[in-house]
């Protein structure tokens, strides 16, 4: 799943000599919507939205997406120490693997994914689930397999960052649910939480905020910054556009 880096030339800006910077910038503070970090939870009510071209799930909680093929609604149901709430991420009647696979972004923002607190729906001997993530930085892959207790009236808390600490710095991350005596399992499993913070590359002045000084730092620097704090956010040695696309990506974000 390694991501090829691409310099596209984004509509308004130019290279170096001619920059339309302000175009840009103007478009995205009209569109950019302010993300947040912190303790994300599904409640009883949360909206789950489907799409019909697509055939896509969507649980929006903030500034991060939820997505699927299917299978995916509010835990509405009580049992033992499992509450009310929580995404309920249901097993497919008619479906794959691959549509099985949970899908969590931050539109495209890099965050830092602390923990998970899940309760599985069923005693398949071996249960676990399967976590895959991106690095944000090198865009390389990587997975980490978590074991259930196998108590359908407890939530089973995973601290990703103790488990690996490339969980750091990720902008993507898929969920799927595996068991080593059963292939393909199709189980369902509630997230209770997930604890995730934006994190802000771009935020190159230190204000917690992704904003105009940080935007002016990066055209400073443009072409001839080869550190993060010039504005070179993908780690590349260079300050270029595809740096400008990220910083433009990410204004507005309020960092924490």
């Amino acid at each position: 799943m390694r991501k090829a880096k691409q310099n596209r030339r984004l509509p308004g800006v130019r290279t170096r000599s001619g920059t339309r910077g302000a175009v840009v910038c103007l478009v995205t503070m009209l569109a950019a919507a302010p993300l947040e970090a912190g303790v994300i939870t599904f409640p009883v009510g949360a909206p789950v939205t489907y799409n019909y071209q697509t055939a896509i799930w969507t649980v929006e909680r903030g500034s991060f997406v939820f997505w699927r093929y299917g299978g995916l609604s509010i835990n509405q149901a009580a049992n033992g120490a499992i509450h009310a709430g929580g995404l309920l991420v249901g097993p497919l009647a008619e479906g794959s693997e691959f549509a099985e696979i949970l899908r969590v972004h931050a539109r495209g923002a890099p965050f830092r994914l602390e923990s998970i607190k899940v309760a599985e729906r069923n005693y398949t001997t071996g249960l676990r689930l399967i976590v895959y993530a991106r690095d944000a930085i090198t865009q390389t892959s990587f997975d980490v397999e978590l074991p259930f207790d196998l108590d359908m009236q407890t939530y089973d808390a995973f601290d990703m960052i103790a488990i690996d600490s490339r969980f750091t710095s990720v902008d993507y991350v898929s969920i799927q649910i595996e068991s080593p005596f059963v292939d393909p399992v199709f189980a369902p499993y509630i997230i209770d939480e997930f604890v995730a913070t934006i994190l802000c590359p771009a935020d190159l002045d230190g204000d917690d905020v992704v904003g105009l000084s940080d935007l002016a730092g990066l055209l400073a620097n443009f072409g001839s910054g080869t550190l993060p704090e010039d504005g070179d956010l993908d780690g590349d040695g260079d300050v270029d556009l595809s740096d400008l696309s990220a910083l433009l990506g990410a204004f507005g974000t309020v960092c924490g």
